[in-house]
């Protein structure tokens, strides 16, 4: 794993209490801003040093407020738009309300409750990612995962036919390029991409022998019984998928383990490692949460640094020069700090 970093780089977020981070739900990078959510609703933008800038707090029961912060998104001006129950509301970057967008099922026999959207390639348009939530049956093929909505809120599209539960993280959306990518739903081996306006397979991840076999119950509640008894046989979802120029990278759970993959692009390689590795003589990321400028970044707890560097100082002579300089710029973070963001250079 060491031989595919090129280098890494720290970002230590600034610590006080307006902006304790607990545990983080998404990160994005936009115009020189790290905008962080975590799982109590709070909003928080940093600069790309580290400093707190402000809190988008807006949560409350009014009408220029936010009940949950279920998803967000930034757009190419700069506005923030956040995913609540049956609407988006879209804020300017200092967290000014400039509109809200309602929706509703096309009609009583569609469950609807989207928990992660995307922006579409035309401004007030979105992708709503629902899932199975909600969803008991689907005998009468109603239900969808994927809707895409207009400006006013319209249902124009959907993808994805509900036929069982369906497992997976929250950040369905990925971007890359000028693409969305969609992270694949439970026994599905296909990364579908959103490409001006239009749903297409963009990889097909072969896993070989340990690719799934068997059809999936069309039913929603033996799911968790199909999916124990396989996951000794085979790998039987993907998830986190995030994409750079070179790199694709990926976890995957097989017999009650996960495993991390990264894909080279140029060379056709892919490298595979449990999901906590550690390396013999550098501080690497466990886990890849988003991409930024052609780099994976990872969050990792203060906790973490800190034993970290516990574990290389032991032996300093085993450390390069660079590393030691890199240890050296994190020796004064505390257990009880804020996350630092590891910002991960690939080699091509």
């Amino acid at each position: 794993m060491d031989s595919i970093f090129s280098s890494i780089e720290a970002i230590k977020l600034e610590t006080n209490k307006q902006c304790l981070i607990s545990n983080h739900r998404k990160i994005l990078f936009d115009n020189n801003q790290i905008f962080i959510s975590n799982e109590t609703n709070n909003l928080f933008v940093f600069s790309d040093k580290g400093e707190f800038i402000r809190e988008i707090s807006k949560k409350g029961r009014g009408p220029e407020e936010f009940f949950e912060l279920r998803d967000f998104q930034i757009d190419f001006e700069g506005n923030i738009h956040i995913l609540d129950y049956l609407r988006v509301l879209v804020y300017t970057n200092d967290g000014k309300l400039i509109e809200t967008i309602k929706f509703e099922a096309p009609d009583n026999s569609v469950v609807l409750n989207p928990l992660a959207f995307s922006l579409s390639e035309k401004k007030g348009e979105y992708y709503l990612w629902g899932g199975s939530f909600g969803i008991e049956s689907n005998v009468n093929n109603n239900h969808f995962a994927l809707y895409r909505i207009d400006k006013s809120g319209n249902f124009t599209e959907r993808y994805f036919p509900v036929k069982h539960s369906i497992m997976g993280n929250g950040n369905r959306f990925r971007f890359f390029d000028n693409f969305t990518n969609i992270t694949p739903v439970f026994g599905n081996d296909t990364i579908y991409s959103i490409d001006n306006g239009e749903l297409k397979s963009r990889y097909y991840v072969n896993f070989g022998d340990r690719s799934l076999k068997e059809k999936i119950p069309d039913n929603f509640s033996s799911l968790g019984e199909f999916k124990s008894r396989l996951n000794s046989k085979y790998v039987t979802g993907i998830y986190d998928f995030i994409e750079t120029s070179n790199w694709c990278y990926m976890t995957f759970p097989f017999n009650g383990l996960v495993y991390k993959a990264y894909y080279s692009k140029k060379s056709e390689n892919v490298f595979v490692s449990l999901s906590n590795p550690r390396l013999p003589n550098r501080i690497a990321p466990l886990w890849i949460d988003t991409n930024f400028d052609d780099k994976l970044i990872a969050m990792k707890s203060a906790g973490f640094i800190v034993r970290e560097i516990e574990r290389l100082m032991t032996d300093t002579s085993k450390l390069s020069e660079e590393e030691k300089h890199f240890i050296q710029s994190l020796l004064d973070v505390k257990d009880t700090d804020n996350p630092v963001l590891l910002v991960c250079e690939m080699k091509e």
